[in-house]
Formats: structure tokens, C-alpha cells, sequence
């Protein structure tokens, strides 16, 4: 037991759910999925291989749309030492811990006349890039791509970041093409922009004392941050996680 946890979180894509061999049944408004999963034979070995070593384990489907103004759908892997004897875990607890449901993208937006702002507004090659690309992207039907489908859209929540989002050859890569005060950012003045580094942060949940690089002053360094920026977890979704956990594991001493 001296190499053994008490317990542990484990954080992933929720495609690793349904690989090999797995489904999902989507229901519209549905908001606790996890029972609309089939697992696949990868997802079914790595719970059993936990389970051998010794843990209780429980998973569930989380999204941060109900903490942040974020879609990003994970799978989240609890577990417990067997000899610790916890039954359940209260995945409902954790929901309902859940704030910031009517957060948005315009929550999150920094200041229009900032200098972060400014910085990450798009070139004038990369704007060209852009609108060259929605011309021939082949969509389904062979329709090409519209702008609408490059904008991130204010007041909802945005798709998940990922690692590749400071990229303007990605289509799904969002811009903001509205500033949160109304004003926008299409016209030959001012050419839509990327999130800056500060919005990134907020979307994903991080406080705002986290450190984030200056995208004015060092723009390597920024450009590192979208990578690893995409790969985080959110901080709100492994607290709530984590709380229902430490609570369990406190009634146990």
C-alpha cells in the first residue's frame, strides 16, 4: 500500500470512451450523457486494469459549460483504494456545484482598446489566408465555408479549446469578429482577432492571478501558451471533482 493512493483523478478526451468498438446515443437537452455510452474495448480494459490494481472505480461525461463559457467535454476516471470502502461516488454533487451557468464569451472578453487586444488582432496576410480558405473549403453538400462559421458568436459559450487554436489555417478556429462593448471588428479598420492569451485563461476557468504571457510583448512565449493552454483541464471542473473526493476520504479517518 506504500506506492498506493488513496485516491485519484484521471482527466481525458471523451472520444477514448466510445474507441474501439464503443457508441454513443445523443439526446438533445440531455445534460448527464455518461449513460448514453457504450464503451469501447480500450475504455473497458483501462477501468478493469484500474480496478486490479486495487481502486473502486466510477467515470462520468462532464462538461464545462456548466462552470465556464466553454464546451469542452471530458471524461473524468475516479478512483478509491479498495480497502477504504467508498461505495459511490456523487458525480450529482459535483454538478450542483456547478456556477457560472450564464457565463458567455462576452463575460470573458477583455477590454477593446487594450494593448493584449490589440496584439492579437489578425495580420493583414492572415486575414487574406482566412478568406481564401472559406472560398474553396469543401463543407458538406460542397458548399464552401462562411464567415459565420469562423465567428466565435458573443454571447454563447464557445467550442473547446485545443492545442492548434492560434492557428488561422484551422477551421475550427473561432474569431472574434464583436468586442464586447458591440463594436466590430470586419470592417477594413479593424481585422477580427484571436482570443488574447488572458481570455484563454479565463475561458478555461483559471483565476485571474494565474500569470499569462504578454502577447504585445513576447510573442513566442504566447504562442507556447495556446499549445499548452489547449491541453489543460479546467480548474473549476477538478475542484468540484476534488471536493466530493477530499469529503470522501475525510469521512474515512
Amino acid at each position: 500500500m506504500a506506492h498506493m493512493p488513496a485516491a485519484f483523478i484521471f482527466e481525458n478526451v471523451v472520444g477514448l470512451v466510445t474507441m474501439d468498438g464503443g457508441s454513443r446515443t445523443k439526446r438533445k437537452g440531455q445534460h448527464d450523457p455518461t449513460g448514453d455510452f457504450t464503451p469501447g474495448t480500450t475504455f473497458t480494459s483501462i477501468v478493469d486494469d484500474l480496478a486490479a490494481c486495487g481502486y473502486d472505480v466510477a467515470w462520468h461525461v462532464l462538461n464545462s459549460r456548466e462552470w465556464l463559457p466553454q464546451c469542452r467535454e471530458r471524461v473524468y476516471i475516479v478512483g478509491f483504494r479498495s480497502d477504504l470502502a467508498v461505495l459511490e461516488f456523487p458525480w450529482a454533487a459535483v454538478r450542483e456545484g456547478a456556477s457560472g451557468q450564464a457565463t458567455t464569451l462576452r463575460h470573458v472578453l477583455e477590454e477593446p482598446a487594450s494593448a493584449a487586444v490589440r496584439a492579437c488582432e489578425l495580420n493583414a496576410a492572415q486575414w487574406e489566408a482566412v478568406c481564401a480558405q472559406n472560398a474553396v473549403y469543401p463543407r458538406w453538400g460542397g458548399q464552401p465555408c462562411t464567415m459565420a462559421e469562423r465567428t466565435a458568436a458573443i454571447d454563447q459559450k464557445v467550442p473547446a479549446l485545443i492545442s492548434s487554436y492560434h492557428n488561422c489555417n484551422s477551421f475550427t478556429t473561432k474569431f472574434v469578429f464583436e468586442e464586447r462593448d458591440g463594436s466590430r471588428r470586419d470592417t477594413g479598420e479593424r481585422r477580427p482577432r484571436f482570443f488574447t492569451p488572458r481570455e484563454c485563461a479565463r475561458l478555461m476557468g483559471f483565476p485571474g492571478s494565474y500569470v499569462v504571457p504578454s502577447a504585445e510583448h513576447d510573442a513566442l512565449l504566447a504562442a507556447q501558451w495556446y499549445r499548452q493552454i489547449g491541453n489543460a483541464v479546467c480548474p473549476p471542473v477538478i475542484q468540484a471533482i476534488g471536493t466530493q473526493v477530499v469529503r470522501l476520504l475525510d469521512g474515512r479517518k
